[in-house]
């Protein structure tokens, strides 16, 4: 259910075989040296309450089976990576960013990647910086 492996300094890629891993409600692989793109398998844990890939070395898209795992109070950071791309709008219908019992419904982060605008509707009525943080926009359409 729990797998804690941050800060190891692994190397290479997440292997698609993460996916066969359906009991996992926390996954914590920051601070490695992880790079080449998200598998898309990962929206197969669909009982994660904590995705940790925060700094590492991943790029690629926003992968849209994440949406699959995005649910109430899940905690997905991301940030300081190489991801490019668009988060898509539907990220908005899975994972409201507003306060529930003065708690964070779901915590975010996502700054230190490529992400494109328009960003979904659901960080412009938050404090954008908090989960977007600063996005290098050079490269997008």
């Amino acid at each position: 259910e729990y797998l804690n492996l941050q800060s190891n300094n692994l190397s290479g890629s997440i292997p698609t075989s993460i996916g066969e891993l359906v009991n996992l409600t926390n996954l914590s692989l920051g601070g490695n040296n992880l790079s080449g793109s998200i598998p898309s398998e990962i929206g197969n844990l669909t009982n994660l309450g904590t995705l940790f890939l925060d700094n590492n070395q991943l790029s690629g898209e926003f992968p849209a089976e994440f949406l699959n795992v995005v649910g109430p109070y899940t905690h997905i950071h991301l940030q300081n990576n190489n991801l490019s791309g668009q988060i898509p709008e539907a990220f908005c219908d899975n994972c409201g960013l507003e306060p529930v019992n003065g708690g964070i419904y779901c915590s975010v982060k996502l700054g230190g990647n490529s992400f494109c605008p328009p960003y979904p509707d659901c960080f412009e009525n938050n404090d954008n910086d908090s989960y977007l943080g600063t996005q290098d926009t050079s490269n997008c359409p």
